[in-house]
């Protein structure tokens, strides 16, 4: 019986976990990938049980049950202390496992010049013109409020076009690797390593949605770690690891077009979507529009 407890990412890496012949083998499961519509949701089964961190939190869910049952392997997402039950320290000690692994959850905001939907909240403004700290989602928009105050919409999108926008990506990077570090001291398997090993190289689609890529260098550490053989299904080349995903239940939203942006910061090799400009110009008009509307 496996235990897995965590948000998306650990349905994701579940299900490149299955696609080892060992590991199903091993713990006697069928080749059957989770939903991409049932990523996020509660799944008990003879063979598995996966809950999901932040719903339980949210419900107040009773996990006492679950927790008592005997599991051969446990994948648990790093859920701070203040969680109290549904902490990853709590959960860890009433847990009676063979194997227990706490993973991080992975985000990186400095491999997209915007990570937000457009929304802007009247709360995001202090009275001396400065921006608030944004969430995870809402990285990027700093530095073209920032733009807002002194140029005009024309001038803005001319020095997108012309790579003139400093989005801070290098210092965005490196405050998430920092981040990421500080959970890591309580977690079996680090993340942050992988990333700055393999920075040229697309590991987001989003700065919350890790690829298939470097789920399979986590799953590789973990078959590893139980005894297993390593897999070897994705390589390097993004345009192949999207394919891959949407085919693997790991991609289920449009990722953001590749821009000259990230892609010249950390010298990737992949070429930018044609389609980078179009996207990045609708997402500062709608900052812009947004930004006037909340200053006024």
């Amino acid at each position: 019986m496996i235990f897995l407890y965590g948000n998306c990412q650990i349905g994701c890496l579940f299900n490149i976990l299955l696609l080892s012949e060992e590991f199903r083998n091993k713990y006697n499961l069928s080749y059957s990938l989770l939903n991409i519509k049932n990523i996020t949701d509660h799944i008990k089964n003879d063979n598995y049980i996966r809950i999901v961190n932040y719903k339980s939190i949210k419900h107040n869910d009773d996990l006492s049950d679950i927790l008592n049952l005997k599991y051969d392997l446990a994948i648990l997402q790093y859920t701070a202390s203040k969680h109290g039950k549904y902490s990853t320290e709590f959960i860890k000690n009433k847990l009676n496992c063979k194997n227990i692994f706490i993973l991080p959850f992975v985000v990186n905001n400095g491999f997209l010049p915007i990570t937000r939907e457009g929304k802007l909240d009247s709360q995001m403004f202090k009275s001396n013109d400065k921006i608030l700290e944004l969430t995870n989602g809402n990285m990027g928009s700093q530095e073209i409020i920032n733009l807002c105050y002194k140029h005009d919409l024309k001038t803005i999108l001319h020095k997108l076009e012309n790579f003139e926008i400093d989005f801070n990506l290098l210092e965005r990077f490196n405050k998430s690797i920092e981040i990421l570090q500080q959970k890591e001291v309580f977690c079996d398997i680090t993340v942050s390593d992988i990333i700055l090993k393999n920075k040229n190289i697309r590991l987001f689609h989003q700065n919350v949605h890790i690829t298939g890529f470097l789920l399979q260098i986590i799953t590789n550490i973990i078959l590893n770690k139980i005894g297993l053989q390593s897999i070897r299904i994705y390589n390097t080349d993004y345009m192949k690891t999207l394919e891959l995903d949407k085919k693997y239940n790991i991609q289920y939203t449009e990722p953001p077009p590749s821009s000259p942006y990230e892609i010249k910061m950390f010298n990737m090799s992949e070429k930018h979507n044609e389609k980078w400009l179009n996207y990045y110009t609708q997402k500062i008009i709608e900052i812009h529009n947004g930004f006037h509307k909340m200053t006024k």
